[in-house]
């Protein structure tokens, strides 16, 4: 049967497209699919002297350039894990509510969050060439409260030094001059991580000011929250008051839409997280920003594996050199002791301390000399 646009539909097929060779290009709707596929599906594929009706997922093909050859792109689902794919789906206005439901599940508060407003919404230019402070998330809470979120799909190191950088920053800067210590608002730092870095098999860490002897807080305002996305492998028992926590790290952490899929069946802000995420991926210049940045993790990677092995190097050179003249050393003393008798605690000390070039000249001196200081000193 002739497709709507001329061809045959019945003698067309992936196999004999990728022959050929053809070009796609997202059709425009038609009103008359004799397969009844809905518009948003239809593909035209146009090879040189026909066109033939293929279907695909909607979203799934890329537009081709005016050449012979097949291009399928299939749209893949962007990874939230990835930094500034997380800051653009949960620092979105239109997400308000997903970043709400995030952080009441996390933080836990004793009035549930209402609404808040993210500070830095935007992503700089230069933003994914920096170590990512700049991908954070500020959200000021109904109630006044800081929120710095930051996800972390790379290994850092030194995580409890960097929330407390992150927390003294937020924490500083709300204080202008002339304003009294009270007015500083309470301030919180969640970091998605991962990779582990604490001991034991909790996913969700949460740390405060207290005193260790009987538990008194310091302070309420501060407190860090550290949710290990590895470790949901592991098992562990989920505290109830933890369940939505879980629910999150379960998101964040997905391999597959399917996995998503099956989280959102029973959740719905997860299900509207699994909506957001489905369109964002469909938007070219949040794929290409996510490009740009995997990119640049890739190379600051490479970068650092060199660095690694050059330091390497050097340190089996070193070692190489030490063991050098540690043998040096030994066969040193042990002519000492046979021309001169045992060494002194004090001989033994400078030959111990000597270093390469000292150790070539007591060996230089050691066949002429008539005394021990006459190799020693000097």
């Amino acid at each position: 049967m002739p497709g709507p646009h001329g061809g045959n539909r019945k003698g067309s097929s992936k196999r004999g497209l990728s022959r050929v060779g053809v070009q796609l290009s997202k059709a425009r709707p038609f009103p008359e699919d004799p397969n009844g596929t809905s518009p948003g599906d239809a593909i035209t594929a146009r090879s040189p002297g026909e066109r033939t009706w293929i279907h695909a997922p909607s979203g799934c093909v890329e537009r081709a350039s005016d050449h012979d050859t097949l291009r399928l792109a299939m749209a893949v689902t962007l990874n939230p894990r990835l930094d500034v794919v997380f800051k653009l789906l949960f620092a979105d206005e239109r997400n308000g509510d997903l970043l709400v439901a995030l952080l009441n599940a996390v933080l836990r508060p004793s009035r549930p969050i209402a609404s808040v407003e993210v500070v830095n919404p935007e992503i700089q230019k230069d933003a994914p060439d920096d170590r990512g402070l700049v991908l954070d998330i500020l959200a000021v809470h109904d109630d006044d409260t800081r929120t710095d979120v930051e996800m972390q799909c790379d290994d850092r190191g030194a995580t409890g030094q960097r929330a407390l950088f992150h927390w003294a920053r937020v924490y500083r800067d709300g204080l202008n001059r002339g304003d009294h210590f009270k007015e500083l608002y309470r301030v919180r730092v969640v970091f998605i991580l991962g990779s582990e870095h604490l001991p034991g098999t909790r996913v969700h860490s949460i740390f405060q000011v207290q005193e260790i002897h009987d538990g008194n807080r310091l302070s309420d305002d501060l407190e860090i929250h550290i949710v290990e996305l590895p470790k949901l492998a592991s098992g562990a028992e989920v505290e109830a008051e933890d369940k939505a926590a879980y629910e999150w790290a379960k998101f964040l952490a997905a391999e597959t839409d399917e996995e998503r899929r099956r989280l959102a069946m029973g959740n719905e802000d997860i299900r509207k997280a699994t909506e957001a995420l489905d369109r964002l991926s469909q938007d070219p210049k949040a794929q290409r920003l996510a490009r740009w940045r995997e990119d640049q993790m890739r190379m600051y990677r490479v970068e650092l594996a060199a660095i690694e092995r050059r330091g390497l190097d050097q340190g089996r050179e070193q070692g190489i050199e030490q063991g050098r003249e540690q043998e040096a050393r030994a066969l040193i003393r042990r002519l000492l002791d046979e021309k001169f008798g045992p060494l002194g605690a004090a001989s033994l000390t400078q030959l111990d301390a000597a270093d390469h070039a000292a150790l070539e000249r007591y060996a230089d001196r050691i066949l002429t000399a008539r005394s021990l200081a006459e190799v020693l000193d000097g």
